[in-house]
């Protein structure tokens, strides 16, 4: 079970009698609308668009998901994160998969997987619950995340030149990408050697110290 359930407050009030038609079916099904032609229903969704509906229910109808704050989703999530790292260095530990029984290793992969769906579960669910209490869109936190990473990411070729190279070997035209609250070097010119795993940690490493030095 997810922290954001387990640590749930009392039940709500019952709500005012039904006064149309729409209140009348909320009342007898509960807090979830019928899914309308313009969308999906939820159950024949998968994945992250699966989790994305489901949260974005929970913050339109649930009564009780309206009482939680971002800090108390921020302490559950950090719980959900240390939930993960114990599973993680439990699998880490397993020197040699052949010694394990299937069942046991099964369990632990399922285990595994129950704590990273908890840890994004409570991260969507922060998200959310920030974004409605200080009136910002829900779709901002993804822009944001994805125009920061593509402006540091700039010598991937789904959305940069796709020319690492070395430093200062960028394309002609190349500009520097706009995020909110920080401008980022983009494009090759900004990628300080080969695309390489260490090449692009090194980047990464660049770009928070920029970032920091910003805030300082």
């Amino acid at each position: 079970m997810f922290s954001f359930f387990r640590n749930r407050r009392e039940p709500q009030p019952a709500p005012p009698p039904a006064t149309n038609l729409s209140d009348s079916w909320l009342l007898a099904n509960g807090p979830s609308p019928a899914p309308s032609p313009q969308r999906r229903p939820h159950s024949s969704l998968s994945g992250p668009r699966r989790l994305t509906s489901l949260v974005s229910a929970l913050n339109d109808d649930c009564p009780w998901t309206a009482t939680v704050t971002p800090h108390e989703m921020i302490e559950w999530l950090r719980s959900e994160c240390d939930e993960v790292k114990e599973e993680v260095c439990a699998m880490e530990a397993i020197k040699d998969v052949s010694t394990v029984p299937p069942p046991v290793l099964t369990y632990s992969l399922n285990s595994l997987t129950s704590e990273l769906g908890d840890v994004l579960f409570d991260a969507h669910m922060l998200a959310s619950v920030t974004c409605k209490a200080f009136g910002i869109p829900q779709d901002a936190p993804f822009d944001a995340a994805c125009s920061k990473v593509e402006a540091r990411t700039g010598y991937m070729a789904q959305w940069g030149s796709g020319k690492g190279g070395t430093a200062g070997a960028g394309e002609e035209g190349d500009e520097e990408h706009e995020v909110p609250g920080e401008t980022v070097e983009g494009g090759a010119s900004a990628f300080p050697g080969p695309v390489t795993r260490a090449g692009a940690e090194a980047f990464w490493r660049s770009a928070k110290v920029r970032e920091r030095s910003v805030d300082a």
